[in-house]
C-alpha cells in the first residue's frame, strides 16, 4: 500500500476515495452500454471497445 511512506489515515481516506471513484464510474459506464443496447444503438459500444 505505501511506497516507502508511513500510513496515515489521510493516505487511507484518498485511496478509498480514488476506488469508489473508479468503480462508480465502471457501474456508469456498463449502465451507460446496457442502455444502448437497448435501444438498438451499436454504433455506440465502438467507443468502448475502441478505447
Amino acid at each position: 500500500m505505501t511506497n516507502g511512506e508511513p500510513g496515515t489515515i489521510k493516505r487511507l481516506l484518498i485511496t478509498a476515495d480514488v476506488v469508489l471513484g473508479g468503480l462508480f464510474c465502471l457501474h456508469r459506464m456498463f449502465s451507460d452500454m446496457d442502455r444502448e443496447v437497448e435501444k438498438g444503438n451499436s454504433s455506440f459500444l465502438m467507443f468502448y471497445y475502441a478505447v
